[in-house]
């Protein structure tokens, strides 16, 4: 129960929903988050680097046309992939929100509405 609580908060504090298909999740972790380095990716999802090494290189064959369809990956690596992206996504949204919890808000008021003067009405 208080895990789709979490699920729900997190998703209110996101502008625009996470990637749906696993190839564009990983292909936003090689690109944005890890650089383009296995290394750091393998650290990200919590894979062994020889596994990342598979995923850049099928990304590369989906990039060329050679390979259709997604990723071969195991449920639990997927699984991985998706909690990686959860913490990366949006980076700048969540702290400007954690913010506002803090008492800091970034709201701004609303200005005065001014009769439209072409019409003459209000």
């Amino acid at each position: 129960m208080s895990r789709e609580i979490d699920e729900g908060l997190e998703r209110a504090e996101r502008t625009r929903p996470i990637p749906v298909h696993l190839n564009t999740r990983v292909k936003f972790l090689w690109e944005k988050v890890a650089k383009q380095d296995t290394k750091r990716l393998a650290q990200l999802a919590g894979v062994s680097q020889r596994t990342a090494q598979r995923w850049s290189h099928a990304l590369k064959e989906l990039a060329e046309g050679r390979l259709t369809g997604d990723i071969p990956m195991t449920k639990a690596n997927a699984g991985k992939v998706e909690q990686a992206v959860r913490t990366a996504w949006q980076p700048r949204v969540l702290t400007s929100a954690r913010q506002g919890e803090a008492g800091v808000s970034r709201v701004r008021p609303v200005p005065a509405m001014k009769p439209s003067r072409v019409s003459g009405r209000y």
